[in-house]
């Protein structure tokens, strides 16, 4: 038994190219490989076709239109047949020669869940058999590491039409996987975390603003029906587990306002008050006194910000939030 690997792409032939490359060269190579391409306007067909003699299982599903990064994803799961499917991205890194005790907890078919732990902000233990109740209480991060789509392969049955419908609904809000995530959070799913770290994310450029980011994140954390799950998932793009994570919680918001405000000042309000939306009481209370930034002159913003060293045409805020942010 082996996973259904899944790639999305969109323009990045060389990209591709690589990551179908290793995947030859690994113990995938007689998986199911499923190529979805977005409506590129590259070589992708070229390039899949090269590699249909190394990848005797690979093909290549092409949308008639770019149907955005979120559908595109759910497309993948609404294609998968294997009893464990992986969503991978080609521009991220792999080292499939650490994929061996991955590969034996799928082949035993006992995990509902493998995740191939996080690789920045939150230190798992690794090579441990858990659930996902477990491991919440004892290493916090599950939906914030697994929000990065490669990070988790799962048993392709728990993703099912009503998981696949949430995640329609939680399109527009980045993270089109969000609802699968809290029902395995809620329902503490037996899940694996792999022994080495065979995942590398590709930091490229980041096209969000951090306030941006972070609407994005608590609008989905407002789907959670469990307000201490939400206030949990909330504080995890903090570091949740890690000493004054409420500081860090009114520190990083302060500078994601003042980015925002300096950025993008027709927004920063409006973000704000669907953030404020999403938070719990206590966070509602770290946010309120750093509020007036969204409001203050902006070459205040200005001055400040050149004295602290940060470009003008920097894309962080004065602290490099994001950063941070990165599995």
């Amino acid at each position: 038994m082996k996973p259904t690997p899944k790639q999305l792409r969109y323009l990045r032939t060389s990209d591709l190219d690589r990551t179908l490359a290793r995947l030859a060269d690994s113990s995938l190579q007689r998986c199911r490989i499923t190529v979805l391409d977005n409506a590129s306007t590259d070589a992708t067909a070229e390039v899949c076709a090269r590699w249909e003699a190394d990848l005797e299982r690979l093909r290549t599903v092409r949308h008639p239109k770019n149907v955005g990064a979120s559908a595109n994803y759910l497309h993948a799961i609404e294609l998968a047949t294997a009893p464990y499917t992986w969503v991978i991205c080609d521009d991220d890194e792999y080292d499939f020669g650490r994929f061996g005790d991955v590969a034996e907890a799928i082949c035993a078919g006992e995990f509902d869940l493998v995740s191939l732990g996080s690789a920045g902000t939150y230190r798992w233990v690794r090579g441990v058999a858990t659930t996902t109740t477990a491991l919440r209480r004892s290493h916090p991060g599950f939906h914030f590491v697994s929000s990065f789509v490669p990070s988790l392969i799962f048993r392709t049955d728990l993703f099912d039409s009503a998981a696949l419908s949430q995640g329609y609904r939680a399109a527009a809000n980045l993270f089109p996987h969000f609802p699968f995530l809290t029902a395995c959070a809620m329902e503490s799913r037996s899940i694996y975390v792999a022994r080495e770290q065979v995942l590398f994310r590709n930091e490229g450029q980041n096209v969000l603003s951090p306030l941006h980011f972070l609407t994005l994140w608590v609008n989905n954390c407002r789907t959670i029906a469990d307000r201490s799950l939400r206030r949990q998932v909330v504080f995890e793009a903090f570091g949740l587990g890690r000493p004054g994570v409420r500081w860090r919680f009114a520190r990083h918001v302060a500078e994601c306002i003042a980015y925002e405000r300096l950025e993008h000042p027709d927004r920063v309000v409006r973000e704000l008050g669907t953030i404020a939306l999403g938070l719990t009481r206590d966070q509602l209370l770290l946010l309120a006194p750093v509020l007036p930034i969204a409001f203050s002159p902006r070459f205040i913003l200005r001055i400040v910000r050149r004295l602290r060293g940060t470009k003008a045409g920097a894309a962080r805020p004065f602290m490099e939030f994001q950063d941070r942010l990165r599995l």
